[in-house]
């Protein structure tokens, strides 16, 4: 069985609170498909990621688009892999115990239960 190579963990962080970039975890959103989803409810969604991400980090922040394996076919996840691509992100699926940051759901989806990161949500 192959293994993907995930994305780097740490990142050179440039937010401006410290004199000297440092070490920040890559900012791993994790996608949450839904079964019918207008295309740029989640590019908008992914960007307004980026956008907090960038304030707290600096314009270098990286992200990484995590996913469900079962549901890399859905045109939400595509959609959500094009994204990170034409964004020189990396897109990878998801296996428990990945450090994450924050997750991108539909509207009405259920909470994680334990999970207290932040939820962006899209119109699904």
């Amino acid at each position: 069985m192959a293994t993907q190579t995930k994305v780097q963990q740490l990142f050179d962080c440039t937010c401006g609170n410290k004199a000297e970039p440092h070490k920040m975890p890559v900012q791993r959103i994790v996608v949450t498909a839904a079964p019918d989803v207008a295309p740029v409810s989640v590019l908008d969604t992914l960007t307004n990621v980026w956008h907090d991400a960038t304030l707290f980090y600096g314009p270098g922040a990286v992200m990484a688009i995590a996913y469900d394996p079962a549901d890399a076919a859905t045109r939400v996840i595509k959609v959500a892999r094009s994204w990170a691509k034409s964004h020189g992100f990396t897109a990878e699926p998801y296996e428990a115990g990945d450090p994450i940051v924050a997750r991108v759901a539909p509207d009405g989806a259920a909470p994680v239960p334990g999970d207290d990161r932040p939820v962006y949500r899209y119109a699904a």
